[in-house]
């Protein structure tokens, strides 16, 4: 499974492998957004180190950022540390953060790391 997706009392992590489709990528947010759990979460961990590719296109975009701000209306404020392992995942990861932020913004702050550890720490303070 390309997408796996583990609850815990204050947070998830969401880890992406191989190579991840558009279906793919909405089903998970998709099942994030629908959550009860989602009332309890503060944070949250993107572990994207074992991604081959991903679609990034633009309906990912519209899609991954109409269903965050839709999320955001119930939940306000998650902190989202994003791992990658290569600055040409940072780059991808970059961009389409950037345009989600742009094109829907809310208060779900998301930041890059190359260190679970670090991410973690960031995320859950």
């Amino acid at each position: 499974m390309p997408a796996t997706l583990t609850w815990y009392k204050d947070h998830y992590l969401l880890k992406y492998s191989g190579v991840v489709d558009f279906s793919e990528v909405i089903q998970v947010y998709g099942e994030i957004v629908a959550s009860e759990r989602l009332d309890e979460i503060d944070w949250a961990i993107v572990d994207v180190r074992d991604l081959e590719t991903i679609d990034y296109s633009g309906k990912v975009i519209d899609s991954v950022g109409a269903l965050s701000k839709a999320a955001s209306t119930f939940r306000d404020r998650i902190k989202i540390g994003v791992i990658v392992n290569s600055s040409e995942t940072e780059e991808i990861i970059r961009e389409l953060v950037e345009r989600i932020n742009q094109d829907f913004q809310h208060d779900w702050e998301r930041r890059i790391f190359y260190d679970y550890d670090e991410a973690q720490a960031w995320a859950s303070s």
